[in-house]
């Protein structure tokens, strides 16, 4: 199992509060999701982090897909 990038843009969920100049340091971050064992004690398919899009970090994939006909 391990993480993947997502298509969406990081934002805070609703209703939560965040500074707005520690939102703007976010610009161009990406979605990350799922679980990798790599005993940072992440370890869950529930995962949801960010990380900034043009990163190349181990252990983060992708999932190539199509929809079916």
């Amino acid at each position: 199992m391990s993480r993947e990038w997502t298509a969406s843009s990081f934002s805070v969920y609703p209703g939560a509060t965040v500074d707005p100049e520690a939102s703007a340091r976010y610009d161009g971050f990406k979605v990350i999701r799922g679980g990798a064992y790599d005993n940072t004690g992440n370890n869950t398919a529930m995962y949801r982090g960010f990380f900034a899009a043009k990163a190349a970090l181990p252990r983060i994939g992708f999932r190539c897909a199509q929809d079916a006909p």
